[in-house]
């Protein structure tokens, strides 16, 4: 798998799941990380982070979310923290795949990484800082 692949697998199955929990996502890619593969090699990670509304029904947005999940082959750990807090956590991966969803009646969050791909992060950062107009911001 290619970084570019990583990361549009990744960002897929953060689309479906943010579809499970009607509004606003805020869905923000963040930048390369230095991992090292299953195999040694040098290797790149991307972690993804999505903040997203209040769940009227939390219990119904989480069962859902774990359904998508397992229906893809990442069955969830569920978990209430806080009181409130709903919590779903598909373990890191050995080769750091992991997701987690936290809902309640304030907020949803999602969070993941792709697994650890062949790449260098370094490059990869240079190429995205050289798509950066002066004086852009750009996402982390």
């Amino acid at each position: 798998m290619t970084p570019e692949q990583a990361q549009q697998q990744l960002m897929e199955l953060f689309t479906a799941t943010s579809t499970l929990v009607d509004g606003d996502w805020d869905i923000q890619k963040r930048g390369p990380r230095d991992c090292t593969t299953q195999s040694g090699q040098v290797g790149v990670t991307f972690p993804m982070v999505g903040f997203g509304p209040a769940s009227a029904d939390p219990e119904s947005a989480a069962d859902q979310v774990a359904a998508l999940w397992a229906d893809r082959g990442y069955p969830a750990h569920r978990s209430v923290i806080d009181g409130d807090v709903i919590q779903l956590l598909y373990p890191d991966d050995a080769d750091g795949f992991g997701l987690q969803f936290w809902t309640n009646r304030s907020g949803s969050t999602l969070d993941g990484s792709t697994p650890c791909v062949p790449g260098d992060a370094a490059a990869l950062n240079r190429a995205r800082q050289q798509d950066v107009t002066p004086g852009e911001l750009h996402p982390l």
